[in-house]
């Protein structure tokens, strides 16, 4: 299995150079003034998402986003501080704001930081933000074509695709530093089936944190034709009589 590539400038090998000894200048900045506690979040989100309605796809979307969060804490105040800037003279200047929570003077506070492997929740090789945008649309395009070839009753269908990927990185005061990369997908398909003035919908969706190779357990074909049988099934349901 191949390691997934990072994206984080601030992952491991980033274009940030962000490494245990930034994070332990920054927290002893953060420590500086008499804080009881300090930790610094970076956070990485990039996501997109696509939507395909009357055959064509309709919409199509991409975000990006990153940044620091910095925490100190001193009794029962908290100083907060946040910068989407990871350059160090940026990083330093969250780290002095988010510290003058405590006002007590201190003194240096040195860190030693001992990085920490999180559990394995999940075996990726790769992730859906990695794949090309017209391997989406055709997965999309698969789905609309099979719902509408269910039966005759059903006279559209839509499909829709999210991806997100979320990459951490967290150091803390007490010496825990870490790295997680949290992925996700969402597929769905909703169709609509009309028989006379009758008209009903269903849909059918799945995903999670997984890859690509999630439809090849659940195709398009499988959630288009669940949403096309449950709206047919729907054309001749009867409401549930009253008490």
């Amino acid at each position: 299995m191949n390691a997934p590539v990072y994206l984080a400038p601030f992952a491991p090998g980033g274009e940030a150079g962000i490494d245990a000894a930034t994070c332990e200048r920054l927290l002893s900045i953060c420590m500086s003034k008499g804080g009881d506690y300090a930790d610094l979040f970076f956070e990485y989100r990039r996501g997109g998402s696509f939507a395909f309605d009357e055959g064509i796809l309709k919409s199509a979307s991409r975000s990006t986003s990153v940044g620091l969060g910095v925490r100190v804490q001193k009794g029962d105040a908290t100083g907060f501080a946040f910068v989407q800037e990871l350059t160090w003279d940026a990083m330093k200047r969250a780290a002095e704001t988010a510290a003058r929570i405590a006002a007590e003077g201190g003194h240096p506070h040195g860190v030693a930081l001992q990085p920490r492997a999180l559990p394995k929740r999940y075996e990726l090789d790769d992730y859906s933000i990695h794949a090309p945008s017209s391997d989406k649309r055709e997965l999309l395009e698969r789905a609309s074509k099979a719902a509408l070839a269910v039966d005759s009753t059903i006279v559209r269908a839509e499909a829709s695709f999210s991806e997100a990927l979320r990459e951490v990185l967290v150091a803390t005061s007490d010496g825990v530093l870490t790295f997680d990369v949290q992925p996700m997908i969402r597929f769905g398909v909703l169709a609509t089936a009309e028989k006379g003035d009758k008209r009903q919908s269903g849909s059918s969706g799945g995903g999670g944190r997984m890859t690509m190779g999630y439809f090849d357990d659940k195709s398009p074909e499988w959630h288009a034709e669940e949403a096309a049988r449950r709206a047919i099934v729907m054309l001749d349901a009867q409401e549930a009589p009253a008490g």
